[in-house]
């Protein structure tokens, strides 16, 4: 494979529209999804008004394309992607304040079946190190790839994250120039419980807290990271660059869309919950989505000391019958025996201006930033 001959692009209209073709099999069959009901909810979900969607300083959607260098439009695509670029905080050791600072997620990454068997899906990503990362931060561009990719308004980023469904070291070999490793898992053990064994006293009727529907998600993600800075600098290692990604810019609405835009979509749905103050004046919060039968409720983001109780009263309120999450709340004294998560959705990262992985912290890794 002749990888000068290859690069990446900022997809065309058309080039998007393919890229739902070809992982509709596989993606969108399964959850019963038309190709054109695969269409209409994937032009929901990331339409230029959602705000993780509309290009702006901390938010934009884009999908990306591996193409022949000699035909950039072609619709016979050899892998694709797409990212959400993320407001983020980075905490450097000795620093009191945390920075502001761009990121990115990358999400559905996938190589066009008829192409499979060349590494296209890893020299994508490599490539996209080269579109994403601020450009001091990254070893040169390797002579055999060709002419490095410039495309105007990204090169900003002081990281990326992905979240792989194929084990922990594949996206580590999506390689930083020749050899420098990709993407690095940061599992934080994510658990499972099932609801009915979780606490039989708890009734959701008797719950004294504020039950939050799609409107005010809104409101909690500003409340969300106006916390996450305030506390940024008492949390973990200060050994280490400590970084968070923000849940501004939509993030807490976006599991809740998908959700809406699913076959098994309750209108009566809740997403939060709202417990009363504590002693600090600050009301301690809980947010969710669910799986796609809509009978797991998934742990968005805690914020506060929220109590277990809280938790399982939220799930029957749902109608729930399990529980996950995907950091350690403080729940497991409290909770029954519960099922750790290791293969699907491993959080992994590529840090371009945090220095080495080994001496990075990822904070509020959480289920919030998925995409």
């Amino acid at each position: 494979m002749d990888l000068s001959a290859i690069t990446i692009v900022r997809a065309t209209p058309a080039q998007a529209k393919r890229t739902l073709d070809i992982h509709h099999p596989f993606w969108g069959v399964p959850r019963n999804f038309s190709l054109e009901r695969y269409y209409e909810v994937e032009e929901s979900l990331n339409h230029p008004e959602q705000p993780w969607a509309k290009h702006g300083e901390w938010t934009g959607y884009t999908t990306w394309a591996l193409v022949p260098r000699d035909d950039p439009e072609t619709l016979d695509l050899l892998a694709s992607c797409e990212t959400y670029k993320r407001h983020a905080l980075v905490l450097a050791p000795g620093e009191t304040e945390p920075k502001d600072e761009v990121s990115y997620g990358i999400a559905s990454v996938f190589c066009n079946p008829t192409h499979r068997g060349n590494a296209y899906p890893r020299h994508l990503l490599s490539l996209l190190h080269y579109v994403l990362a601020q450009p001091t931060s990254l070893p040169p561009f390797p002579a055999a790839w060709g002419a490095p990719p410039t495309i105007p308004g990204f090169g900003n980023a002081a990281f990326s994250v992905l979240y792989s469904d194929v084990g922990p070291t594949y996206y580590t070999r999506c390689t930083k120039g020749d050899s420098g490793a990709g993407w690095m898992p940061h599992n934080p053990g994510k658990r499972v419980w099932d609801v009915p064994g979780a606490d039989e006293t708890v009734d959701w009727r008797d719950y004294d807290g504020e039950w939050v529907d799609y409107a005010g998600l809104e409101k909690l993600g500003a409340i969300g990271s106006e916390r996450i800075r305030k506390n940024l600098p008492a949390k973990g290692d200060t050994s280490k660059t400590r970084m968070a990604i923000l849940p501004d810019g939509g993030w807490f609405q976006n599991a809740p869309t998908r959700y809406q835009l699913s076959n098994n979509a309750r209108p009566d749905a809740k997403f939060g919950l709202v417990l009363p103050a504590c002693a600090s004046g600050e009301q301690p919060f809980l947010v969710w989505g669910f799986d796609k039968e809509g009978k797991r409720m998934v742990v968005g983001h805690a914020s506060g000391n929220v109590p277990w109780s809280a938790v399982v009263a939220a799930a029957k309120h749902e109608g729930c019958t399990s529980i996950e999450s995907w950091a350690d709340y403080g729940w497991d004294e409290q909770a029954s025996a519960f099922e750790h998560m290791t293969e699907k959705s491993i959080p992994a990262l590529a840090a371009y201006t945090l220095g080495e992985d080994a001496k990075i912290e990822w904070l509020h890794n959480e289920k919030y930033p998925w995409m």
